[in-house]
């Protein structure tokens, strides 16, 4: 249901870069004269591109072969969940705690669009714990080294499987591990599991602790609030939706009842927890008391994406409280309260993507610009961030796109692509930039140039307000070009083109981007836009 409502998110396609190629060659590795893909960035791995390969491949990207493989995923999670709880508590509580899971609608959000990305790691999480649960630690924890490899903040999660494991099933532990060659034999596979994210920092000596691993409390509380947020199922609201129109967000349809439900679990499990059927209640409660430490201390982390590496474990707790009222029929009716408060929060955002589109980087603008850029033809450069891996990921690969700003910071050749005369410049409209005033820089750093700038009409599919734009400078011709050598044009938003000079040329094919089953919101601006389709007359 959720699939098709939004735009292709930079974070949720950046995985394609292992897919296509587009890696620099410090993050692959030569196998038999081919660069093996180690990482995508310092701290993520590449097990989602390689693992999409033949996807695309058959496929061909585009939002549903993209997002169905992630929301299957999130499927087989919440089957695993099931599997898990059912072995070291009842199958009641399994299936509670598999429901609330199921329709928790941050953890259906995160689990489709996959930003983070998060769907992996509670594939891998649940993975590991189910074999757990089955008494095969070796495999276990080579599913557990894959999901640090897959991303290094899965240490979280490991963090929290030692706390719970230690503290509510040490002899358990011990039986599976009678001896040191089970032991050895456990940390072997573990090792296999990561040994890219190993060998990449091998090869560039602990890069993924030097680049990403900032100590600080600073923004506690806002991780704080956040967590408030992702429990009660209001956290995307704003993130993943616009909520245009939307004046008032107290009521029911905003905030699920799931935060207080946990807050009542912690005092029934404290005042339990002596008691044998609350070991699993003490694992997810020394879990998430885990994980969350290590997120509190840790810099440039507390976003939606990150705390809901948690799941399932507030799940477990909460359904462990539930199944331990002895009331007839209370612990059923109980959690139809919470499943049906769960799913009018994800029909109030399910109507909202409907009905608005996605907000911020979710834009369905994307698609659309898409649509717009010709592989092999323009060289499109991204001004702004949130435009780049989607756009190469689309287009699988093949279009030549750069980003010019690096987290902020503008990249040394973005002077040079001002004599390109294929260029066409992407960003975001003013008000909607990830990185406010991109926009003004690069005017100024236009306005030093001997390059011009033609406007066209905004160009909206249907009511909204505009998201991404497009220029495309061209030479001046009363500066530098001999009379005669380009035909310049004007791409207007219906795909007619408008001659500047008389000189012969052909448009490139009228394209339809509203033909696509997914186009249902995109609302695009194409400002500047004077191309430079060069055809010398004869």
């Amino acid at each position: 249901m959720l699939i098709p409502h939004a735009g292709l998110e930079s974070d949720e396609a950046v995985f394609g870069l292992a897919t296509f190629g587009g890696l620099p060659r410090e993050f692959s590795i030569s196998v038999f004269r081919h660069q093996f893909p180690l990482m995508i960035f310092y701290y993520a791995g590449s097990l989602k591109g390689l693992l999409y390969w033949p996807v695309l491949h058959l496929f061909g990207p585009n939002v549903w072969s993209i997002r169905l493989p992630m929301a299957l995923a999130g499927a087989a999670t919440v089957a695993l969940t099931f599997d898990f709880v059912r072995h070291i508590s009842s199958r009641t509580v399994a299936a509670i705690a598999a429901l609330m899971l199921a329709t928790d609608p941050c953890f259906l959000i995160t689990n489709t669009f996959d930003w983070g990305p998060v769907a992996m790691e509670h594939l891998l999480l649940m993975s590991s714990l189910a074999l757990f649960a089955r008494r095969r630690p070796q495999l276990a924890c080579f599913v557990l080294g894959l999901g640090l490899w897959n991303k290094a903040v899965f240490i979280w999660a490991l963090t929290g499987v030692a706390a719970g494991g230690l503290l509510a099933y040490l002899p358990a532990v011990r039986r599976s591990l009678p001896d040191t060659r089970a032991v050895l034999r456990c940390a072997l596979a573990f090792v296999l599991g990561c040994m890219p994210l190993a060998l990449y920092n091998i090869r560039r000596p602990a890069s993924t602790l030097r680049s990403n691993v900032h100590l600080s409390f600073e923004g506690f509380q806002a991780k704080v609030a956040t967590l408030r947020y992702l429990l009660d199922g209001s956290d995307l609201f704003g993130v993943v939706t616009r909520m245009d129109g939307v004046a008032d967000h107290s009521g029911p349809q905003f905030h699920g009842l799931f935060l207080p439900a946990v807050l009542a679990s912690i005092a029934v499990c404290v005042w339990k927890m002596r008691s044998s059927e609350f070991k699993p209640a003490l694992f997810a409660s020394a879990f998430c008391t885990g994980s969350l430490l290590l997120i509190s201390i840790t810099k440039y982390t507390g976003a939606a994406h990150h705390m809901v590496l948690l799941y399932p474990m507030p799940q477990l707790l909460v359904a462990i409280a539930v199944r331990s009222v002895r009331r007839k029929y209370l612990p059923a009716l109980a959690a139809s309260i919470l499943v049906s408060a769960n799913l009018l929060v994800f029909h109030t955002y399910l109507n909202q993507l409907q009905r608005t589109g996605g907000a911020g980087l979710f834009t369905d603008a994307i698609s659309t610009l898409s649509m717009t850029v010709t592989d092999g033809a323009d060289h499109v450069y991204t001004i702004d961030y949130g435009l780049y891996e989607n756009l190469w990921l689309l287009h699988s690969g093949r279009l030549q796109v750069q980003p010019l700003w690096t987290l902020g910071q503008p990249v040394t050749e973005t002077e040079q692509t001002l004599h390109d005369p294929r260029a066409l410049f992407v960003d975001h409209v003013p008000g909607r930039e990830y990185y406010p005033g991109r926009a003004n820089v690069w005017m100024r750093l236009q306005a030093g140039s001997d390059y011009e700038e033609l406007r066209c009409k905004p160009f909206m599919i249907r009511e909204g307000v505009p998201s991404c734009r497009y220029s495309a400078t061209a030479p001046d011709l009363s500066r530098n070009s001999p009379p005669g050598s380009h035909s310049n044009f004007v791409f207007l938003p219906d795909y007619r083109s408008v001659s500047r000079n008389t000189f012969s040329s052909t448009p490139r094919p009228a394209q339809q981007p509203a033909s696509l089953p997914f186009m249902t919101t995109a609302n695009t601006l194409f400002t500047p836009c004077c191309a430079a389709r060069v055809a010398i007359s004869s």
